[in-house]
């Protein structure tokens, strides 16, 4: 179809019919479906002023769409700087386009995006709160949490009342970043503000906490989301059981997680897993078994790694018979044991008195 519509579009002259700007506007956009014939569009654009035919505000548009749709932000921009040049006015929509184009691909750097969005704005552009949270998430994405609170703060001071998506992504970009004050400031202005966290706001605050180590704080954190309505998912309580357990905490981890089960609430395989090797590192050999147990007869493979520590301390408490017990479990759920295993069983072994009973 290309080739034909290049082909009608220089022979109209022939048969004396004077192509017009929606004739090239029609030309162009069928090559602009197809990056190959992309390359195209400059010659044909070349070749249609000596045609006498010039570009509108609508041959812009297309270009810069198809550009967008490539993912040539930069490009895009160049064009939209054309165009305005050329006496045509500003388009809100085109705006909002190369923005978001240039925070969705990864051909620009953030400074950059910064710098488009003030020129933009010289030119008498007023983004929406839809655009500068674009920008804030691109700056999220890229690990730049101080550069999304500085949008953030770009928002309110044009006017706009920023929602509950924008200070939950900038939240997120400074607990990444390991900017827990900032990240404080930001909660308590989103409270003032009268903003209702949601379980979004409440996942990024709870692991903020939980990665600064203060356990406690995230676990009354939970309490206060249950009291305000906003139930918890299985990832904010995955949150606060792996904290918990990392800090050696189990007596709260066996807390929370007796709580969960209260609940109703699906178990998964993660959570389990993460408990039972807490109960390992822990010495409670004999809890360890009977979650172990639950989570298998709930239809659960526990990994590798966690069948090997508890086979090594069941051998270390000398209960080489419960660690034998193990290995068929192991062999039906296709998990084969770890040099870790053998080395327990055959270490337990050498110690047993009746060691020829076993051969």
């Amino acid at each position: 179809m290309t080739p034909l519509a290049f082909e009608v579009f220089f022979t109209m002259p022939a048969f004396r019919c004077n192509p017009s700007v929606k004739s090239l506007n029609t030309l162009i956009w069928v090559l602009c479906k197809n990056k190959y014939d992309f390359k195209i569009v400059l010659l044909v654009l070349v070749k249609s002023q000596f045609m006498n035919i010039w570009v509108e505000e609508s041959t812009f548009k297309i270009l810069i769409r198809a550009l967008c749709r490539n993912g040539k932000g930069n490009n895009a921009v160049d064009l939209l700087n054309l165009m305005v040049d050329s006496g045509f006015d500003l388009d809100r929509k085109i705006c909002s386009l190369i923005l978001c184009t240039m925070c969705e691909y990864k051909e620009c750097e953030g400074v950059e995006i910064l710098d488009v969005l003030d020129k933009m704005r010289e030119l008498g552009y007023s983004p929406k709160r839809v655009d500068l949270c674009n920008v804030i998430r691109f700056y999220v994405k890229n690990r730049k949490g101080i550069d999304a609170l500085e949008v953030l703060s770009k928002l309110k001071m044009s006017g706009m009342v920023p929602d509950i998506v924008c200070y939950n992504l900038v939240l997120n970009g400074l607990t990444l970043e390991g900017e827990y004050e900032s990240a404080d400031e930001v909660f308590d202005e989103m409270l003032v503000l009268g903003l209702v966290p949601d379980i979004v706001t409440y996942n990024v605050y709870i692991n903020g906490l939980c990665k600064q180590n203060k356990v406690d704080d995230a676990v009354r954190m939970l309490g206060c989301m249950e009291e305000l309505g906003c139930k918890p998912e299985m990832n904010t309580y995955y949150t606060i059981l792996e904290a918990l357990c990392r800090r050696g905490m189990l007596s709260s981890a066996k807390e929370v997680f007796g709580n969960m089960k209260l609940k109703g609430l699906q178990l998964n395989s993660l959570i389990y897993d993460i408990l039972v090797n807490c109960m390992i590192r822990e010495g409670e050999v004999e809890k360890a078994c009977d979650v172990l147990g639950e989570m298998v007869g709930r239809g659960f493979v526990p990994r590798s790694i966690t069948f090997d520590g508890l086979v090594h301390l069941l051998c270390q408490r000398g209960l080489f018979s419960e660690a034998m017990e193990l290995l068929p479990e192991m062999v039906v759920k296709n998990i084969v044991p770890g040099i870790r295993s053998w080395e327990a069983l055959v270490h337990c072994l050498a110690q047993t008195p009746n060691f020829d009973g076993f051969i």
